[in-house]
């Protein structure tokens, strides 16, 4: 059976041979171990990115309406509304796509990333933007919604959240994650077993 052993000329095994050959490729890192670590952490801060939030929000709704004639809205009396929630979309969806937070997360000192810690992108941060006008919204008892998802998730996500694979992190934590001081692996696998 001297034609079974393999010489150094011979193909390199394929299928599963060559599956069983290979050593175990490292886990990816991600943040979803940050989150579930800490799922509260941001909370208050995520209250308080909001408030501020709505507020510029509502001030660039208002700047922008202003620079519309007065004829337009007086011909037009639905265009306040349309400026409104095309103003409140591109507030939120554009800077979080782009750099993983608004002004009120600069200023809270939290970021909107996916799972690998970078800026959500433009489709996830759409998502997250959408969803927010359903669960932050004065029929639903402003954003209580939002806050109790968020609060009762295991790794603090909101619906948005949920639905985008969005995490909102303190900027110091994901700074030492992208600094290679926290791989956002430890304990996830004890964790999600509880999960």
């Amino acid at each position: 059976m001297a034609d079974e052993i393999e010489s150094p000329d011979s193909p390199a095994p394929t299928g599963d041979a060559q599956a069983s050959a290979l050593p175990p490729s490292p886990r990816p890192r991600r943040v979803r171990g940050i989150a579930l670590r800490h799922p509260r952490a941001p909370f208050l801060r995520r209250w308080a990115a909001g408030i501020l939030d709505l507020l510029l929000a509502g001030l660039a709704i208002l700047v922008v309406n202003r620079l519309i004639p007065e004829a337009n809205h007086t011909s037009h009396p639905w265009l306040g509304g349309i400026v409104a929630v095309e103003v409140a979309i591109g507030y939120y969806w554009l800077p979080e796509a782009l750099w993983g937070r608004t002004l009120g997360k600069l200023a809270a000192k939290i970021r909107v990333v996916d799972e690998q810690g970078r800026p959500p992108g433009a489709w996830r941060a759409l998502v997250r933007t959408l969803l927010r006008f359903l669960e932050v919204n004065p029929f639903l008892v402003g954003g209580a919604p939002a806050a109790a998802i968020a609060y009762f998730s295991k790794s603090g996500q909101r619906l948005g959240d949920l639905l985008a694979r969005t995490y909102v992190l303190l900027a110091s934590d994901l700074e030492r994650f992208h600094q290679g001081l926290d791989s956002g692996l430890a304990d996830v696998s004890e964790l999600e077993a509880f999960e």
